[in-house]
């Protein structure tokens, strides 16, 4: 026996009016019990009702279900069916001891209890239990119960460190498959008396002490002024399970004690919680920790079988939009309910709150430019700097993937999971970013363009030779577009220039339209002065045809006005005049001068022009 020894405390008990106790009944018929008290609205078809108490084992005439009901405000429920391994009137309160314990060994404990929660079934006595069937109209089932103890730590003891009664809510569908409902929120722990309770201190000098366990679900220890007699009890609490509409499931609402017949315990059942409802879905929060991304599309369904009316609200506003359309896809906050109306006395329900975040900063999308430019040089091949892909986010808050070319599996690059990348080859580029605290992802792109020096670059004379203002043409090929300066300054996207100044040495320059590189060529324009002033003064003293270099196979004579020769160029007597004539100084006045050359394609052509020969007096 799990207690050798219990020390009660008598306290004397005013039944004044100054606190409520629940009413018990006992001698409801079981399927009374479930379609006048505990089932919600027509939208379950129930059947085949059973039970089984202490009265089925001859034991005392122990009846332990009964239906209740309280008109205080220290209990939760105002109504309800209870299911006690006791005498179920003996849950009336208030709790001023001692211990109930109305039940004995020849009352027996339950198989189906024993698969489903792994407690050996020789364990188990005094099993009360509720089964019926029922076949849903929605996907949803549900319904509220409280859990109550003796087992609950008083001064005689800590015994829900140890020990609890065991109860479950056997839910079978159609496969025989079953699952047990009564379980501790968010987990898969039995609701008992040693999961959700307070803890117990070394200090009150018991054997036995423990932590407090799920203690945000215990509503207390009770006193004289509760509403039911046992020791302690848990809050209210919801079993739920989806369910497939028009499928027939069975549900056995069960409890024994643990181990001995001492010490009972009850579980409380809300009246018209057991309803059959439409789930849309675990709310989508940011408490919850699970916001839905911006830009994510929340599909709710809320298909049913059989002929249904279909009403939607968004904030306890009705969307006429959505009108019997069985699902609705939105994208905006709000709490969404909807109601499926099978008939006047059958209207299910459902409601699920979404929210959405931006989970990404909001300079984020623009970070990534849409172009980057891969600088190559003359071979094609690239030079630093190095563009950098930067999407500037925290490796600690976000991870990152990216791709080439297009997100696929195939096209993930291998060790590249960091907030920036360096490209080194042309193409599109992708990174899908996750939002590790909300799983968000952001998928961004930009493509890498190379650009580098033309592959042809000449420079054309357009003006004749010797005009007074000369114009040259910038030529280029190449991937990419180009600019063109003459002073490597200024760049601009014309390629011609003019009025160029005869004579002066020239450099064409050409950049890329990225400004990756400048590549440059000199020319020269070929042109002659149209005065000297040989006075020795360092400034124009001779005559000479600019850049007569560029000119193939250049013979050049000068003459007087009156035809006379004054001088004639050859690789021995140099390429300028000095303004002599056989050592005499030629007198100021006008001369002329004739040019024969060799044309590209080879031709031999004649220029005369003539210039003035300027002494100072």
């Amino acid at each position: 026996m799990k207690r050798t020894s219990v020390l009660y405390l008598l306290f004397g008990c005013i039944c004044a009016p100054c606190f409520g106790q629940i009413v018990v009944d006992p001698n409801y018929a079981v399927e009374r019990l479930v379609t006048e008290v505990l089932v919600d609205r027509n939208c379950a078809e129930t059947s085949n009702y059973r039970s089984s108490t202490g009265t089925d084992y001859v034991v005392n005439g122990v009846n332990g279900i009964g239906y209740f009901e309280f008109n205080g405000d220290n209990f939760p429920y105002r109504e309800g069916v209870v299911i006690s391994t006791g005498r179920a009137i003996d849950a009336v309160g208030p709790n001023t001891g001692p211990l109930k314990n109305s039940g004995n060994d020849r009352w027996l404990g339950d198989s189906d209890l024993s698969t489903v929660t792994g407690v050996a079934d020789s364990l188990l006595y005094n099993a009360s239990y509720i089964e019926f069937d029922f076949t849903p109209r929605a996907n949803n089932m549900s319904f509220n119960f409280l859990f109550a103890s003796e087992e609950y730590a008083t001064i005689q003891g800590a015994w829900q460190c140890i020990y609890s009664d065991v109860f479950a809510f056997i839910l079978t569908d159609s496969n025989g498959v079953s699952s047990n409902l009564a379980l501790v929120p968010g987990s898969q722990d039995l609701v008992s008396a040693t999961s959700i309770r307070p803890g117990v201190p070394d200090s009150l000098g018991f054997s036995t002490s423990c932590e407090a366990s799920n203690e945000e679900y215990f509503a207390g220890i009770n006193g004289d002024d509760s509403a039911i007699s046992m020791t302690g009890n848990t809050t209210s609490l919801v079993a739920q399970s989806m369910v497939n509409p028009g499928e027939t499931y069975t549900i056995k609402l069960v409890i024994a004690d643990f181990e001995d017949t001492a010490y009972d315990s009850a579980v409380f059942l809300e009246a018209g919680s057991f309803s059959v409802d439409i789930s849309l879905g675990e709310n989508r929060t940011v408490q919850n920790g699970n916001p839905l991304c911006e830009g994510d599309i929340f599909e709710m369904d809320a298909t049913v079988s059989g002929e249904a009316h279909y009403r939607w609200f968004k904030d306890g506003v009705q969307l006429s939009l959505f009108d019997d359309q069985p699902t609705v896809s939105v994208n905006e906050d709000g709490i969404y309910e909807v109601e499926v109306e099978f008939s006047a006395n059958c209207i299910s329900e459902g409601r699920v709150e979404i929210e959405y975040i931006d989970s990404f900063p909001l300079d984020i999308s623009s970070t990534l430019q849409e172009e980057y430019i891969l600088c190559l040089d003359g071979e094609g091949n690239p030079f630093e700097p190095l563009p950098q892909m930067d999407t500037k986010l925290s490796s600690a808050e976000y991870s990152f993937d990216w791709y080439y070319n297009s997100v696929s599996t195939e096209n993930l690059m291998a060790n590249e999971d960091q907030p920036s990348l360096v490209p080194t080859e042309p193409g599109i580029y992708h990174v899908v970013v996750e939002n590790l605290r909300y799983n968000c992802y952001l998928s961004l792109s930009a493509t890498v363009t190379t650009s580098g020096p033309p592959t042809l670059f000449e420079v054309n004379i357009l003006s004749d030779m010797f005009s007074n203002s000369h114009s040259v043409s910038i030529n280029v090929e190449g991937p990419n577009e180009y600019m063109f300066s003459l002073d490597g300054l200024t760049f601009k996207e014309d390629n011609v220039f003019s009025n160029l100044a005869p004579g002066d040495d020239y450099i064409a320059y050409v950049q890329d339209e990225y400004e990756c590189s400048v590549v440059s060529k000199g020319f020269y324009i070929v042109d002659y002065p149209r005065f000297f002033t040989p006075n020795g003064d360092g400034v124009n003293d001779t005559w000479k045809i600019v850049n007569l270099f560029e000119i193939d196979n250049p013979e050049i004579t000068i003459f007087d006005r009156f035809g006379a020769v004054q001088h004639q160029f050859n690789d021995e007597m140099g390429w300028e005049w000095d303004g002599t004539v056989r050592g005499n100084e030629a007198p100021s006045s006008s001369y002329w001068f004739s040019l024969t050359y060799d044309t590209a394609d080879g031709v031999r052509k004649v220029f005369k022009g003539y210039f003035a020969l300027k002494r100072q007096p």
